[in-house]
């Protein structure tokens, strides 16, 4: 019996305009090809650290003033 990998649950965030295909992914808005195994690049960021790096440029930008 083969054991079968989980897919990963991430891939559930990914937009509708980026589809699987085979072993590859594919951007239907650019026509951009990825393999599964960098796929992390199109996954959505993470919220949390996105607003730190949003607060630590609006804390630069007040200490140039």
């Amino acid at each position: 019996m083969k054991n079968k990998q989980k897919p990963d649950p991430r891939l559930a965030t990914l937009p509708m305009y980026i589809i699987k295909s085979g072993q590859y992914f594919i951007n239907t808005h650019t026509g951009e090809l990825k393999h599964q195994d960098s796929i992390e690049d199109w996954l959505p960021k993470d919220a949390q650290a996105e607003h730190a790096k949003h607060e630590l440029i609006l804390q630069k930008r007040y200490d140039l003033r």
